[in-house]
C-alpha cells in the first residue's frame, strides 16, 4: 500500500516538473485541454498554424540545431506526425494542400524555393514555387503564422506563457453548458470536463474522418531519426526509487541531487499517508459550520472563511490571519484537540492536488508558528475532486477554493 501510494505521487512528480500551477482561464471560454509540445533542449514554438480547411493544425519548434514539426487533425487534436527536418530549414508561409494531405513551406523568401512534406509517408521534396499549388506568388518577407483563434468561434488555441512549446485549448463558455447539459439529460448523469471533451473529440472524428497515415519519423538530409527507448519495468522505478539509478538497455538512468531530495520528501509523504487514521465518511463532506461556532464533534468539517493566497500560489495573505487566530485560540482552548486542515481548488488550472496540498500545509505552518504542536495537526490536498458548487460559474469556482478543517480528535 504504501509503495502504491508512493508511485502514483512519484509520477505526479515527474509530471509536475513540467506542468505549471498557474490557473489558466480566458473570460468566455472554458480550458479543455493542453497539447504538449516536442521536449528540445532550449526550444520553443516558431510557427502555429490554424488551417480550418483542411482541418490541419501545424505547430514548429526551434531549437539551435533543429527544426521540429508536428501535424494535428482540427477538433479531435489527434497527432497525425512529427517530423525532424534540416537543421539549416525554416518554416515561412506555410499552408496545407491536397486536402491537407500535405505541407508546403516557403523555405526561402528569396530564392522562392518551398519544402513540401507528404503527411501520407513521411517524405520531403524541395520545390520551385512554380511547382506549387499556389505558384509564384512574389513572397518578399517571412512571415511567420500565429493566428490561433478559429474562425467558426468555437475554440481558442493560445499559447502557454509559462511553457514556450505547449498549446492550450479552450472552448466557448456558452456552447460548453449547453453542451454539457444536453449530455447530462442524455447520459441521465453528473458529466465531467473529460466527458465533455471526449464527445468534442470523438464528433470531430465523425465529422472529419480520421488520418492514419505511416507512423514513421523522416529526416532531411543528414539528420538521423534513430533513438533509443527505454521501457521502464516496475522494477526500474523501485531500483529509481531506492537506489536513484538504475540501468536498462546498456542505458543508466540517474536523479539528480534535487530530483533525490523530491523523492525523499515525497516517501515521507506517502508514509504519513499510509500511516494516518482514515477519515469518518463526514469527514468529506463540506459544513456549514465555522470557527465562530465554537463547539464542533469528532469527524466534522468546517469551513474556514477568508482564507486568501497569492494567485495560483501556496503563500498566505494576511487578510488570512484574523480567522486562523480564531482557530488558533480555539486550539489552546482544547488542549487534546486535533485537526487536519484541508484544501481544496475549483477545476481551473493544471495541477491542482499539488497547489491545494500546499495550500494546506502553509495554514499548518501557520498554526505551528503560533504555537500549537504538530503533532497535533495534520494536512492533505484534494485538488479538485470535491467541489461544493458548479465549477460552471465564477462564483462557484468561488467556493470550490477554500481551506477546511477535519476534527480528527477532541
Amino acid at each position: 500500500m504504501k509503495y502504491k501510494i508512493f508511485l502514483i505521487t512519484f509520477l505526479s512528480l515527474v509530471t509536475s516538473f513540467y506542468c505549471s500551477a498557474q490557473e489558466i482561464d480566458q473570460p468566455g471560454y472554458r480550458f479543455l485541454k493542453r497539447i504538449r509540445g516536442i521536449k528540445i533542449l532550449d526550444s520553443k514554438i516558431q510557427e502555429v498554424m490554424i488551417d480550418e480547411g483542411n482541418n490541419r493544425l501545424a505547430i514548429s519548434y526551434r531549437s539551435k540545431k533543429l527544426l521540429y514539426v508536428s501535424v494535428y487533425q482540427l477538433y479531435s487534436w489527434d497527432k497525425i506526425n512529427d517530423y525532424k527536418l534540416d537543421s539549416r530549414v525554416e518554416l515561412y508561409n506555410s499552408y496545407f494542400a491536397d486536402g491537407g494531405k500535405s505541407l508546403f513551406a516557403n523555405i526561402d523568401v528569396f530564392k522562392l524555393l518551398y519544402l513540401k512534406i507528404d503527411l501520407l509517408n513521411g517524405q520531403f521534396d524541395s520545390l520551385e514555387c512554380n511547382a506549387t499549388p499556389r505558384g509564384c506568388n512574389k513572397v518578399d518577407q517571412a512571415v511567420y503564422k500565429t493566428r490561433l483563434n478559429c474562425s467558426d468561434n468555437n475554440y481558442l488555441v493560445i499559447k502557454d506563457d509559462e511553457h514556450e512549446n505547449d498549446l492550450l485549448v479552450y472552448y466557448e463558455m456558452n456552447k460548453y453548458n449547453l453542451l454539457k447539459t444536453q449530455l447530462e439529460k442524455d447520459l441521465n448523469k453528473s458529466v465531467t470536463i473529460i466527458d465533455i471533451r471526449d464527445k468534442l473529440e470523438n464528433d470531430a472524428r465523425k465529422k472529419y474522418g480520421t488520418f492514419k497515415p505511416i507512423t514513421q519519423q523522416v529526416a532531411a538530409s543528414e539528420i538521423s531519426t534513430s533513438k533509443p527507448s527505454i521501457i521502464l519495468t516496475k522494477e526500474n522505478i523501485l531500483d529509481l526509487l531506492e537506489d536513484g539509478t538504475f540501468e536498462n538497455n546498456g542505458v543508466v538512468v540517474k536523479l539528480d541531487e534535487q530530483a533525490k531530495i523530491a523523492v525523499k520528501e515525497m516517501r515521507a509523504k506517502a508514509e504519513r499517508a499510509d500511516s494516518q487514521p482514515k477519515q469518518s465518511s463526514t469527514a468529506s463532506k463540506s459544513s456549514t459550520k465555522t470557527i465562530s461556532d465554537g463547539q464542533f464533534e469528532v469527524g466534522e468539517v468546517i469551513k474556514l472563511n477568508n482564507i486568501l493566497f497569492e494567485q495560483g500560489k501556496s503563500s498566505l495573505l494576511p487578510e488570512s490571519y484574523t480567522e486562523l487566530d480564531k482557530l488558533v485560540n480555539i486550539l489552546k482552548t482544547n488542549a487534546s484537540m486535533e485537526i487536519q486542515v484541508n484544501g481544496h481548488t475549483n477545476n481551473i488550472g493544471v495541477q491542482n492536488l499539488e497547489v491545494s496540498e500546499k495550500r494546506a500545509k502553509a495554514v499548518v505552518d501557520y498554526l505551528q508558528s503560533k504555537g500549537v504542536m504538530l503533532n497535533r495537526l495534520k494536512y492533505k490536498g484534494f485538488g479538485d475532486t470535491q467541489p461544493v458548487a458548479s465549477n460552471d460559474t465564477e462564483e462557484g469556482r468561488k467556493l470550490n477554493r477554500r481551506v477546511e478543517i477535519a476534527i480528527i480528535k477532541k
